[in-house]
């Protein structure tokens, strides 16, 4: 499958129109997932004190099951930075990433890293919809045999986020109208 070929299947797997199981053919639940994070730096606005790095980093927890599909990211450029992806095991580390992906595999791992990164322009993201994704500002889910995003959109705003209306279209808002008002004053 040509590099055009997968580009279109992640926007039309994206879109809702390709199921999960037509797009695994060729490329694994991972690979998809990956494919997915790397267009999050398309759409999602970072907090201005973020934007200095000269990398985008993409943290993850070390036994996490698709790391080596996150690993291909590696050295991708993106609005004019290449990816860094990095496992994370400390505070430290969580803090300094754009992207810190969780997983149920590592629930007590995962937990505090998130609690390292609560005031931190970090967005956080849950690559199942295990115990975690309630904390997250975007979870990965199935749906129908499709792969879908949701997003806790007033943990998104609250941090100085911003997601474009192109992807929050793709996206299930699970927050209620309250919270994303609140979130915004």
């Amino acid at each position: 499958m040509t590099s055009f070929e997968k580009a279109l299947v992640l926007f039309l797997l994206m879109l809702g129109i390709v199921p999960l199981a037509d797009a695994l053919e060729n490329e694994t639940h991972e690979q998809i997932q990956a494919a997915m994070v790397f267009h999050l730096f398309n759409f999602v606005q970072w907090p201005e004190k973020q934007t200095a790095h000269e990398t985008h980093r993409i943290c993850m927890l070390p036994n996490l099951l698709a790391q080596a599909s996150f690993v291909g990211l590696e050295g991708v450029v993106v609005k004019s930075k290449p990816i860094h992806v990095q496992t994370c095991e400390t505070a430290a580390c969580a803090q300094d990433c754009d992207i810190l992906l969780v997983s149920q595999e590592e629930e007590r791992m995962g937990k505090i890293l998130l609690d390292a990164v609560a005031q931190n322009p970090v967005l956080t993201l849950s690559i199942d919809a295990g115990p975690l994704a309630a904390e997250t500002m975007i979870s990965f889910y199935n749906e129908n045999g499709r792969l879908r995003m949701s997003t806790h959109l007033s943990k998104v705003l609250k941090r100085g986020f911003s997601i474009s209306a192109r992807m929050l279209r793709l996206m299930r808002i699970v927050d209620t109208e309250a919270a994303i008002h609140g979130a915004q004053l």
